[in-house]
């Protein structure tokens, strides 16, 4: 790695060809540019230790930029092997309330994508170099405008160190104001593609905004600093090593336009050395070669589809092209020796770029063993009450809708959760059951148990009292629509409930001889001391029949 950091040479070619059909024949032209790259691609497997390799590899600033997710691991490491000036930034609240010199006195600094891609940084980033704010629905309008920013934003360094803030700040809308009046800045594009008679040339669009549209002045804009600092914007630092931690990380749903912005906006940061860590980069064909590449600051060719099936990487490029340039794609079919070179330029590039360590591993001894483990009492229970659920559903995974707050389906749910199968569902409730702090999982769950049941049979009794309330008082607004056929209507309040009673006292009608003996005990409470009540629960009953 310190070899690659001293700079190794590497040629960057682009051919273009030309074949006639009937003689076989083919020309090239060739172009070739020789560009020194400091660093490399780091793509040990997960967990082999590529944090540690690249903090023993720093010698001066260093700058790293990591997924949300990973980046406390980072400074946690960064902090066990030396006494670091760690900076962590974890979104732009964060960095707004550091400074310039804060940053340059640092010594690491581990900031989140997101960041770099933030809307607040994004405009405090055009607002620095005298730019409107980009469209964030095009990749390539991204791209371009932060080339645009990349080229104004030296000078704008060396103005904001020439003089005040103020003087600064009025300097800068000055220029922003002078810009708004070229011509690249106010090009106009059509909202429709218009055919046949509508159609309408450029000028005549134009000029007919030019008579009905007013453009307002352009507003002045603060800057976001605080108490009149200027945010020290990454892009505004030259940093001796960068390294962009799992740089696949955001690249690995190309649907998402804010991604793909986060992935150029990182590019864009400058940096002596660069080097990219990731256990699992794309390495499918030449264009995710590329895109690794591009990270280092170089392209290695123009982007062509090489075949009918597209990678999601590829997919995106096409999605991003303008019409013309999908056309010609489709119509340019370029030879076997066109790709063969790219292939070559591509494997040549891995071979003096990306490394892999493998691991020393063949003292370890390992084999396979297979042993039982028993579940304490509570999570066999939760663990059985899983299964059951499951069996009935025929293993399939169905979400339960949880009315009645019910902490059995609120369980079942959560085992559910994020599991395709049922049985990777069964698979972690075996190996997890939490109870909370300084209680049995067995007590916990007999008591919740115990609670429900007599919750349930509170519930049930006090059904059963209004029942035979109404019972006494002939079910009176409870009678059929029509009187005539009340004899013949089986379906009625006072048979139903008289069907009821005669099924619990006469017939272990549950199928359960406990359950049937506390239900003719509730019975008989509810004969004895009947109570009104429950008239519009009863109603409500008979007209969602």
């Amino acid at each position: 790695m310190r070899i690659q950091e001293a700079g190794l040479l590497f040629t960057v070619t682009e051919t273009e060809e030309a074949i006639h059909e009937g003689l076989s024949w083919r020309a090239e032209a060739r172009a070739e540019s020789t560009v020194q790259i400091r660093g490399g691609f780091l793509a040990d497997l997960p967990s082999f230790g590529k944090t540690v390799t690249t903090i023993a590899l720093i010698q001066s600033k260093f700058e790293t930029l990591s997924p949300e997710e990973i980046i406390e691991n980072n400074q946690s490491v960064a902090e066990q092997f030396e006494e670091y000036n760690v900076c962590v930034i974890r979104d732009f609240a964060e960095l707004k309330h550091l400074t310039i010199d804060g940053v340059q006195q640092s010594r690491v600094i581990i900031v989140s994508w997101t960041v770099l891609s933030d809307d607040e940084y994004i405009s405090e980033l055009a607002w620095a170099t005298a730019m409107p704010e980009p469209a964030s629905s095009s990749c390539r309008a991204f791209h371009a405008w932060m080339d645009g920013v990349g080229k104004d934003l030296p000078s704008q360094v060396l103005l904001l160190q020439s003089m005040d803030l103020v003087d600064f700040t009025q300097a800068t809308q000055r220029i922003l104001e002078g810009r708004l009046q070229q011509p690249e800045f106010q090009a106009t594009l059509p909202l429709r593609l218009q055919h046949g008679s509508n159609y309408q040339s450029y000028q005549t669009v134009r000029s007919g905004q030019k008579k009905s549209v007013k453009h307002k002045p352009p507003t002045k804009r603060k800057s976001s600093g605080l108490n009149g600092k200027v945010v020290p914007l990454l892009h505004m630092f030259r940093f001796n090593r960068l390294v962009v931690d799992e740089y696949h990380h955001y690249l690995n749903d190309y649907k998402k336009i804010k991604n793909m912005l986060t992935a150029v906006s990182v590019k864009k940061v400058a940096a002596h050395k660069r080097w990219i860590l990731s256990g699992t980069p794309a390495l499918a064909n030449f264009t995710d070669i590329d895109n690794i590449a591009s990270f280092l600051g170089v392209r290695l060719g123009r982007f062509a589809v090489q075949s009918s099936k597209l990678t999601p990487l590829e997919e995106f490029l096409v999605n991003d092209q303008t019409a013309v340039e999908r056309f010609l794609t489709k119509t340019e079919v370029m030879s076997q020796a066109w790709r063969r070179a790219r292939h070559d330029q591509a494997q040549e590039f891995l071979d003096k770029f990306v490394r892999q360590n493998e691991a020393s591993l063949g003292h370890i001894p390992c084999h396979e063993e297979l042993r039982a483990v028993d579940l304490d009492v509570a999570h066999h229970a939760v663990y059985l009450e899983l299964s059951q659920h499951l069996n009935s559903q025929r293993m399939q995974v169905k979400r339960l809708k949880n009315k009645g707050d019910s902490d059995r389906v609120s369980r079942l749910n959560a085992s559910l959760n994020n599991s395709k199968t049922a049985e990777y569902a069964l698979l972690k409730a075996a190996l997890l059951y939490g109870t909370s702090a300084g209680e049995s999982g067995l007590d916990s769950l007999v008591q919740k148990r115990l609670d429900q049941r007599a919750e349930t049979e509170r519930e049930i009794l006090r059904l059963m009292r209004a029942f035979e309330w109404h019972k006494r008082n002939g079910f009176k607004g409870l009678n059929p629509i029509d009187p005539k056929k009340a004899d013949k209507e089986e379906n009625t309040v006072p048979k139903l409930w008289a069907s009821f009673t005669q099924d619990i006292k006469k017939h272990t009608w549950l199928g359960d001889y406990d359950a049937t003996t506390n239900t003719k005990l509730l019975l008989s409470k509810a004969e004895a001391k009947p109570t009104p009540g429950g008239l519009e629960e009863l109603k409500e009953a008979l007209r969602r029949r």
